[in-house]
């Protein structure tokens, strides 16, 4: 089941909410904007898994690489080789697919929470990237939640109107 809610990806996981939290990373180690610098300030295990892997490597594409001690367990989903402000769209969406099917293969059977993947500083078409979602967590099994970030919000489904703070 995928469900949608407005809040605080981060905070939410670290009060229980979520078992596995991931995002899309760059190939190149940079973690300097956006949900990966919260990450990186919050969860700095993710950063340092990220630095073991080769830099600049476009074979990371599509790959993930997790925390083994924080919790939640946080999984680098290797969704885009460059980043940058002038450079289009970063967002590489056959490596999201593949990312993703790493995810659910890894984590089955876990709550899991990820952020507008490849949409946000990857600067991807999110009408091509949720159906990608919708197609690798299609399973009744699978519990994934999509967060947009409002860092005022604690937890609104949008599904349900449902709101708790």
């Amino acid at each position: 089941m995928i469900k949608e809610q407005i809040g605080n990806l981060i905070y939410q996981a670290k009060q229980g909410e979520f078992d596995v939290i991931a995002h899309g990373c760059n190939c190149s180690h940079a973690w300097n904007s956006g949900i990966a610098r919260q990450i990186k300030m919050e969860i700095p295990e993710a950063f340092a898994v990220d630095l073991e892997t080769p830099v600049d490597d476009q074979c990371k594409l599509g790959t993930i690489s997790h925390t083994e001690i924080s919790v939640p367990t946080v999984v680098n989903l290797y969704t885009q080789f460059k980043y940058g402000k002038d450079q289009g769209v970063l967002a590489d969406y056959d490596a999201i697919e593949k990312a993703l099917i790493a995810l659910k293969e890894n984590f089955k059977g876990k709550k899991i929470a990820i952020p507008k993947i490849g949409a946000g500083r990857a600067r991807g078409d999110w009408n091509i990237i949720k159906p990608i979602i919708e197609k690798v967590f299609c399973d009744d099994e699978d519990d994934i939640t999509i967060i947009t970030f409002d860092q005022d919000v604690k937890t609104v489904s949008i599904k349900s109107g449902k709101q708790s703070t």
